[in-house]
């Protein structure tokens, strides 16, 4: 009987003690489509089917956006033609020959997802909607998004018209690096004036309800909480919605140093802000950086015919994010040369990649560039090298917390221990 109580008492202390020191599963969400990315560097911490083919909704207006803020600036005039006021769907209802800044309309098609505000910004760059697609899609190849094709500036249905998580994260990642866009999207409230054709005031709110929603309307089940919408930590980006693409939203957080991107696609309700929450929480909860690289370090060593080495450093501090249940594992970097590029290497051209590899996952690809025009052949073959990196082994802090626990764990085990002592010697006296 001794020994069946402290094997009860052993099994109960172990249970949770191994609860306090796990870590979160991967999250469960609605959505059909998902991904969630360093905002920074676009490394993949968690992904649900993120490169298959996915009505995007108004999402397509962050490329939209993207395009003409790269090509136009803020105070130019737009005039409204006798086509665009007819344009379905969500829409501040411009009229023939109304005249906008290019700022307006772009508050108007980010905050209240005007769709005859992205047409008329998409003739006003290319004349037509389809040449402006033309416009998109070769955007979308420069910034890596593949498997995206868009037929129009605001995400209407066509069956043409398609993106992925994948590739919305990697627009919606290019589109923040612009000031003005990112601004734009943190904002949820903004007016437009009187125009030459119209005598009131416009009044714009953001559809993103994590800039803004509380009280008692505005709340959704998170983790066993009713909590209110509005996230204090959120910057952006942008929503969408049609009956065939359901709920999406490609949403973006700073918070305790990290800076991350979710896409949330064919979601439903209020889900899209669990959903995207969820996976927000689970990366800032679960990851920290770790530099790999310091500014002006050697990436990579190219020997190249001539018997010449060709050191490639870093510009900047290359930072990963490590999951905090892999921090004591080796971190190697492999460097790979692209074979299919022909001589000469152009300066600033990239010519490979570093990988990072944490036990044998690649986590992280970082472009190695040429720093000058290079004319020989590279000798340099595949291989793996481990990183010397301090920052890789198991902190201080985390021995520490280690430390406690087991501490707190003894205290437990006595206190059962007593318990159980106790609650004998009442069933001895009572017998």
């Amino acid at each position: 009987m001794k020994l069946f109580y402290k094997i009860i008492a052993l099994t109960l202390l172990m249970s949770l003690f191994i609860s306090s020191l796990s870590f979160a599963s991967v999250p469960e969400i609605v959505a059909k489509s998902a991904i969630l990315i360093d905002g920074n560097t676009g490394q993949i911490l968690y992904e649900k089917d993120s490169h298959k083919e996915m009505y995007p909704a108004s999402t397509t207006k962050i490329l939209t956006a993207l395009i003409i803020l790269e090509n136009h600036k803020l105070d130019e005039i737009v005039t409204i033609d006798k086509d665009t006021p007819f344009t379905t769907g969500s829409r501040i209802y411009v009229i023939d020959g109304e005249k906008f800044t290019v700022k307006e309309l772009l508050y108007a098609m980010l905050l209240e997802s005007a769709n005859d505000a992205a047409v008329a910004l998409a003739k006003f760059h290319s004349g037509s909607v389809e040449e402006f697609s033309k416009v998109m899609n070769f955007r979308a190849k420069e910034i890596g998004a593949t498997n995206s094709n868009f037929v129009n500036p605001n995400g209407l249905p066509n069956k043409e018209h398609h993106s992925s998580a994948y590739d919305l994260a990697l627009i919606g990642k290019e589109a923040m690096k612009n000031e003005t866009f990112s601004k734009i999207v943190s904002t949820y409230k903004y007016n437009i004036k009187p125009t030459n054709k119209q005598s009131e005031t416009r009044y714009l709110t953001s559809s993103n309800k994590f800039l803004y929603a509380s009280g008692s309307k505005n709340k959704i089940s998170y983790k066993g909480k009713n909590i209110d919408i509005k996230y204090d930590s959120i910057v952006g980006i942008k929503t969408g919605y049609t009956d065939l693409a359901r709920q999406c939203f490609v949403s973006a957080i700073k918070k305790d140093g990290k800076y991350l991107i979710a896409v949330i696609l064919k979601s439903e309700g209020k889900n899209i802000y669990v959903d995207s929450r969820t996976l927000l929480d689970y990366g800032v909860d679960n990851y920290n950086y770790v530099t790999i690289f310091k500014k002006n370090d050697i990436l990579a060593n190219i020997k190249v015919a001539s018997d010449k080495e060709i050191p490639i450093t870093s510009d900047k501090d290359i930072n990963v994010l490590i999951s905090k249940k892999d921090s004591n594992l080796t971190i190697t970097k492999e460097i790979k040369l692209d074979k299919d590029i022909k001589l000469p290497y152009k300066a600033d051209q990239v010519i490979g990649h570093v990988n990072i590899l944490v036990a044998t996952k690649t986590i992280a690809s970082i472009p190695l560039i040429a720093p000058y025009e290079i004319t020989d052949k590279p000798l340099l073959s595949d291989k793996t090298i481990n990183l010397a990196n301090s920052n890789n082994k198991i902190s201080k802090t985390t021995v520490l917390f280690i430390i406690l626990k087991v501490l707190l764990a003894i205290i437990i085990w006595r206190f059962i221990m007593t318990l159980i002592n106790l609650i004998k010697r009442k069933f001895i006296k009572r017998n």
